[in-house]
């Protein structure tokens, strides 16, 4: 399998961590590929991150026809680590990153994004809008963000188990200079929720836990 990476001019890295998602990827990056966009102007990045299943095979097939695909493959077991490592490999004047279980709902996204960006001369475009299944805000999630990778700089996310998206994108709203255009209009699914994701998981815990203390309470 090719990994084009000659070209240097490419406007749009796409970063997209994954870790065991063989019944999602295909779907993720079918959304890419249907996008209206010149596949010339961007690249795909996919980390697979201790993947155990057949992740990497079904990404790899299904974007075997895009011009720009890099893969990077890591032991981290954290999202943010992963995301770091496709950072550190984008080439994009700009960078949005997509979770490997979710996908783009409108067929125009890049562009939007990319002439609100450039209309706006922003750090940011912020996605007021998406699609789910249940209900959720992830009001500071990072696939919420289209970020000038030239703002980002050397920002990198931290090893924390979750939230670690939420910490980057607010700490990247504090640096001087900062400016952010908001895009109305549904361009992104997210998935949740999901069974055995982090998120999911962690809530079962934090659920368990409060009723726990909660039932310990009532009988002291």
């Amino acid at each position: 399998m090719r990994e084009k990476t000659e070209r240097d001019d490419v406007e749009i890295s796409v970063i997209i961590p994954c870790h065991d998602l063989e019944g999602y990827i295909a779907r993720c990056l079918q959304s890419i590929l249907a996008q209206r966009y010149d596949r010339e102007k961007y690249e795909t990045i996919l980390v697979f991150d201790s993947c155990t299943d057949g992740t990497e095979r079904i990404a790899r097939e299904v974007l075997s026809s895009l011009p720009h695909v890099r893969y990077e493959t890591v032991n981290v077991g954290r999202a943010g680590l992963a995301r770091n490592a496709g950072l550190n490999a984008a080439r994009g004047r700009y960078v949005w990153f997509i979770d490997g279980d979710d996908y783009l709902t409108d067929r125009d996204a890049f562009r939007k994004l990319t002439d609100k960006m450039e209309g706006a001369r922003a750090s940011a475009v912020y996605m007021t809008a998406f699609e789910t299944e249940g209900a959720a805000s992830d009001e500071f999630a990072v696939w919420r963000y289209f970020y000038a990778r030239s703002f980002i700089g050397e920002e990198r996310f931290t090893d924390a188990p979750i939230d670690e998206d939420w910490e980057f994108t607010k700490r990247l709203a504090g640096k001087s200079g900062y400016s952010e255009a908001r895009l109305s209009g549904k361009l992104y699914h997210y998935t949740h929720p999901r069974e055995g994701s982090i998120v999911t998981e962690y809530m079962k815990i934090y659920r368990r836990s409060c009723g726990e203390n909660k039932m310990k309470g009532e009988l002291s």
